[in-house]
């Protein structure tokens, strides 16, 4: 700092030597210099004011070194014999406290360079001087804060968290056990970057706000602020009250922030808690409003939609009813949001294994479709044609029945929350009950719609009668006597009627007697004739007289079978317990030689006891199953089965117009592996006289059937057949339990 080849001299000539006086005096320096030769010190008014002095004379240097302070004389003394004595450096810079002729303690640098000639002598040593008093007074200041700092942080309570952040890399300093802890990056952080040791914050305000405060130089104070951070590999949401005070030294500039922390994550997880399961109320306090007012179930549905899927911001929500043939669902009017309506019919099986997962009433929650191991590529893609990238189906049942499916659809995966699942069981709660209360409501006013139209009517009909008894009284007084006549002819006809009785008894004992007679002469006479003709008459007159025979006997039988269907219709003595057990065991007696000569197997389940007449029974029962052995298939053994069971008069078949009206019936069926007949001719199997069949081909007269369908009115019931040719025949017999 001073001209080089120059000899010394007082300091006015030394400071005319420099042509850098200006600047010197600007930057407010003192330039000095140490005479080899002399020993003395050469130094400006600058520098000599550093001691006290107010005038530039040269010093002795032994005098000049008194100046210097006794803490700081050691030090100084030894950095000087380095450069001066053992020559072992070629500069100095110290520095150190002076003592001044006027006492003041003052802090001062010199520093400066030594020239040595290649002899080892030294030639010359010069430098410049500075007064730091303000600057190390300052320092000290901001030494004596940090020590404070640190004594303060060193006594903060554990759950706060504390640290210095020095420069604007935010050199970590003196963070206590709660910092290390919570940023959980282990303890060997001091003195490194913030961003070095939390590189997570980067995309997060933080380093914002540290660098605005920084900058500013104003204290920053944040509440309940989220935090990202790193712990064991995974990333971990924190919540944090926080402080960020900048640091300032004595001239007033920023160097560093105190960072203060305190956890708060469990208090702002409760609040939020709280402030959800308040929103929630709110919600559904909404929801009930809004449904209360509303009478037509598919507005509720819809209301219920568009609420719920402004509340989770989805991008569609509806409801599918289920159409009851484990196939179909349709979907209802849509809350749709950035998506296409999906108004319409659509088939379950077309969207993985829901049906049964609803039968059973269980939800489900499907987060990331893209991603579902549960469905095929080709339910994926059904999927992603409706838009879906993440889907919830809640059925909605009552009593056991699914009746229709809440879905809540997003775009994009999804994932649901406890709160959000929760939230919607609450709302399928109050849906079911909107549900029921407005359709209640709905057959409510439809009810009371009919009645005020019955009502009408009946005013209507009241009017109508009252006119029409004005005139029913007016010809009350000729129905009277109309009445009379009626009466009178009543008798009449009931005596009419027992002797029509009385005929059909008669008719009765002379079928007989006097008509089977004749026919018992022309069997016996021809018995006789055909005993004596044998062999002296042609087998053509032989024949004649078997045919005669032959129609004969069938005439008898007719006559019979006419004999028994006129008993029945005038017997009916039905009013006694009969076991039908015993009735069919009896009948079975009878059949005997037609059951061994067919070898038909009879099979009779267990019958029940009915009130009717036991001869009469007898004969429904020996009629059918005989005609069951008759007409059997030759090629295939005979198979008769009677069975019995006890139905209600809601499953009667509504052909079936019973004779007397009952809550129950036994319904016995007689079946057959028979010829059976074609369902045709069902009308006219049970009339007199008719037959399907020739009367060469099946023995009878077509009075059986008849007599069956006769007994079976007279106990009340009613009877019909069911069969294919070939394929056998039920006949079903019905009567009053």
């Amino acid at each position: 700092m001073t001209g080089e080849d120059q000899t010394t001299g007082p300091s006015n000539t030394l400071n005319q030597r420099l042509d850098v006086d200006f600047a010197i005096q600007s930057a407010e320096l003192g330039v000095w210099e140490i005479d080899p030769k002399t020993n003395q010190v050469l130094w400006d008014k600058y520098c000599q004011a550093l001691v006290g002095l107010d005038n530039d004379a040269p010093l002795p240097f032994d005098q000049a070194i008194q100046y210097i302070h006794p803490d700081d004389f050691p030090r100084v003394m030894a950095a000087l014999q380095q450069v001066m004595v053992a020559r072992l450096v070629d500069s100095f810079d110290e520095t150190y406290r002076t003592v001044g002729d006027d006492a003041i303690v003052r802090w001062v640098r010199f520093w400066g360079k030594a020239r040595v000639a290649p002899n080892g002598e030294l030639v010359r040593f010069a430098g410049i001087a500075q007064d730091v008093t303000v600057q190390r007074l300052a320092y000290r200041k901001l030494e004596e804060r940090e020590q404070t700092l640190r004594t303060v942080i060193d006594h903060v309570p554990p759950t706060l968290s504390i640290c210095l952040l020095i420069g604007l890399d935010f050199v970590i300093q003196a963070p206590n056990q709660t910092f290390i802890d919570t940023i959980h990056k282990g303890s060997a952080i001091e003195g490194k970057p913030l961003r070095e040791v939390m590189p997570e914050l980067d995309g997060q305000p933080f380093f914002n706000l540290l660098t605005q405060v920084y900058s500013t130089g104003q204290s920053f104070h944040s509440f309940n602020t989220p935090a990202l951070i790193i712990k064991h590999e995974a990333s971990v949401q924190q919540y944090f009250n926080a402080s960020y005070v900048p640091l300032k030294d004595a001239t007033g500039q920023v160097y560093g922030i105190l960072n203060t922390s305190f956890e708060v994550t469990e208090q702002v997880l409760i609040q939020q808690a709280l402030e959800r399961q308040q929103a929630q109320q709110r919600f559904l306090l909404l929801l009930s409003d809004s449904l209360r007012s509303l009478r037509d179930p598919l507005a509720v549905y819809y209301q219920t939609a568009c609420l719920v899927g402004e509340y989770l911001g989805a991008n569609r929500v509806g409801y599918a009813e289920d159409q009851g043939d484990g196939d179909t669902i349709v979907v209802l009017r849509n809350y749709v949001n950035g998506v296409s309506d999906l108004e319409g019919t659509y088939q379950y099986a077309d969207y993985g294994p829901l049906l049964a997962e609803f039968r059973a009433g269980r939800t489900v929650v499907r987060a990331d479709i893209a991603q579902d191991p549960t469905l095929t590529p080709v339910e994926k893609e059904a999927h992603r044609v409706l838009e879906l990238g993440a889907t919830l189906n809640k059925p909605l049942s009552k009593n056991g029945r699914l009746m229709a499916v809440l879905f809540i659809h997003f775009q994009q995966a999804h994932e649901w929350s406890a709160n959000e699942l929760n939230l919607l069981d609450l709302v399928a709660e109050r849906l079911v009950a909107a549900i029921d209360r407005t359709q209640s409501e709905q057959a409510l006013r439809q009810s009371e719609s009919r009645y005020r139209e019955l009502a009408q009517q009946l005013e209507i009909q009241v009017q109508q009668r009252i006119s029409e008894l004005a005139i029913t009284n007016q010809n009350l007084a000729i129905s009277n006597q109309e009445y009379a006549v009626v009466n009178q002819e009543l008798a009449e006809s009931n005596s009419q009627l027992n002797r029509s009785n009385d005929n059909l008894q008669q008719f009765a004992y002379i079928a007989s007697h006097d008509l089977q007679e004749p026919l018992r002469k022309i069997q016996s006479f021809g018995d006789i004739l055909k005993t004596r003709l044998t062999g002296s008459i042609s087998s053509e007159d032989l024949s004649y007289l078997e045919r005669m025979q032959l129609a004969a006997s069938r005439m008898s039988t007719l006559i019979k079978d006419l004999l028994s269907y006129s008993r029945i219709s005038t017997q009916r003595s039905t009013n006694e317990l009969v076991a039908l057990d015993e009735v069919v065991a009896t009948v079975l007696d009878v059949l005997e030689v037609a059951i061994n000569s067919s070898g038909a197997q009879v099979q009779i389940d267990q019958l029940p006891i009915v009130l009717g007449d036991a001869i009469q029974l007898g004969q429904l029962f020996q009629n059918l199953i005989g005609n069951a052995i008759k007409f059997h298939r030759p090629d295939l053994t005979p198979h008769i089965h009677v069975t019995n069971q006890l139905i209600t008069a809601d499953v009667l078949p509504p052909m079936i117009k019973p004779a007397r009206p009952a809550p129950t019936y036994h319904l016995i069926e007689v079946i057959d592996n028979g010829v059976g007949f074609d369902e045709k001719y069902l009308d006219r199997i049970f009339q007199v006289f008719q037959r399907l069949h020739g009367k060469n081909q099946y023995a009878g007269t077509g009075v059986g059937l008849a007599i069956c369908e006769k007994v079976v009115t007279n106990h009340g019931g009613a009877i019909t057949a069911r069969s294919e040719p070939g394929q056998g025949a039920t006949f079903n017999v019905y009567l009053p339990a």
